[in-house]
């Protein structure tokens, strides 16, 4: 999709202006196929009156017959409708078009005759994405639970009535929060379409993905809320913090002994910003705890082999103080970036969301260890006398 945003834009606001819907195969066809002007032509589809037929943009026109579409000038093209969604071009949620996965290609080109008689994924859908979440509780399960669902927006609007969000009672506030997510999971999890939708997958992903979806709810109704007064209420805090990674960057840059001798580094020469910057930068796009609990856990992943390489040694053999020094670099270089784009940088606020107002248990896990990695690091630079 970031290909075809990005390359495509007409096509783009071609489908955020009108009522099409863009067409987009499965991932294992998907991987074969060429995005060019041919392929979207015949991925993007008007919609009849009736909603039972669509006509592609170079005419081809395809009829609705159980979650199925076919071809009508050669019923022996038929794909399957796998999954209804929309699709967000931008931060603001404002611009969208309609977006169904298919089971093939609609291009001749591409089309794989043996995958036309598949049914569904080889695999249960796992899903991640918000606003696709979001989409499958509005159209799947909000029907189930409509009266839950009130009592969940009454204790929402006592949240924010009673103004439980006050400065260094964090802790105690998250138990609310928790409160609110445990009464949603409850009703959630006895509706046949969540059953449905997360039945076939192992325990611990169906028990993440059920997580994921009440902490994507709440955070539709909440989010902005919680975000807005932890970033007002430690606006001071989150400053000083910015202000010492700017000294650390700029002694970085011009002196790295004396950084060395700051942080109890050893770096022998300046590092190259790599792969681990691109995706930590990521980290302050996400609007929710989980994905950035993913996020950071990808960017240790990277930031381990990076470290790795530097040091001339063997993945997974990197020690945690070296590996939390290098991830301190990190965080200078993409703060950096991140200013000189003009964009915010709310390190301190994000991980206080992690911490208190998710819907995660906390543990041993991977994706917790690296969070508890990045909170060391923030912790170091507080703690350093630059």
């Amino acid at each position: 999709m970031q290909k075809f945003t990005k390359n495509y834009p007409q096509y783009v606001e071609l489908l955020t202006e009108n009522d099409y819907v863009l067409a987009l195969p499965q991932s294992q066809i998907l991987s074969n196929c060429v995005l060019d002007d041919l392929f979207i032509l015949d991925h993007i589809l008007q919609t009849s009156h009736d909603g039972k037929e669509f006509t592609t943009l170079n005419g081809k026109s395809y009829v609705i017959k159980d979650k199925k579409l076919e071809l009508q000038s050669d019923s022996s093209v038929r794909v399957d409708i796998l999954q209804n969604d929309v699709c967000y071009t931008d931060s603001t949620g404002v611009k969208h078009f309609k977006r169904i996965m298919i089971s093939n290609s609609l291009d001749p080109r591409f089309f794989v005759q043996q995958a036309a008689s598949q049914t569904s994924l080889d695999e249960p859908k796992y899903l991640r994405d918000p606003y696709e979440i979001v989409q499958f509780f509005k159209m799947k399960v909000f029907l189930e639970i409509e009266e839950s669902y009130e009592d969940f927006l009454e204790e929402i609007r006592c949240l924010k009535e009673n103004h439980i969000l006050m400065k260094g009672h964090e802790r105690a506030q998250s138990k609310t929060f928790k409160k609110i997510a445990e009464n949603l999971k409850k009703s959630l999890v006895n509706t046949k379409s969540v059953q449905e939708q997360y039945g076939g997958l192992s325990e611990n992903m169906r028990n993440e993905g059920i997580d994921n979806l009440v902490e994507t709810l709440i955070y539709e109704r909440i989010g902005a809320y919680v975000r807005k007064n932890l970033t007002k209420q430690y606006e001071e805090e989150e400053s000083k913090l910015t202000s010492k990674m700017r000294q650390l960057y700029t002694l970085y840059k011009s002196d790295l002994k004396s950084f060395n001798e700051f942080m109890g580094s050893d770096f022998k020469s300046e590092i190259p910003a790599g792969k681990c910057v691109k995706i930590f930068k990521v980290f302050f796009r996400c609007q929710l705890p989980y994905e950035m609990f993913f996020t950071l856990h990808e960017t240790m992943l990277m930031a381990a082999e990076e470290l790795a390489i530097y040091l001339g040694k063997p993945k997974g053999t990197v020690d945690a103080q070296p590996l939390i020094k290098y991830v301190i670099l990190v965080i200078l270089q993409a703060r950096e970036e991140l200013e000189q784009e003009g964009k915010p940088f709310n390190f301190m606020v994000r991980l206080m969301l992690m911490e208190h107002f998710t819907v995660k248990q906390l543990g041993m896990s991977e994706e917790f260890y690296s969070f508890v990695t990045f909170k060391e690091a923030e912790n170091c630079i507080m703690d350093c006398q630059v």
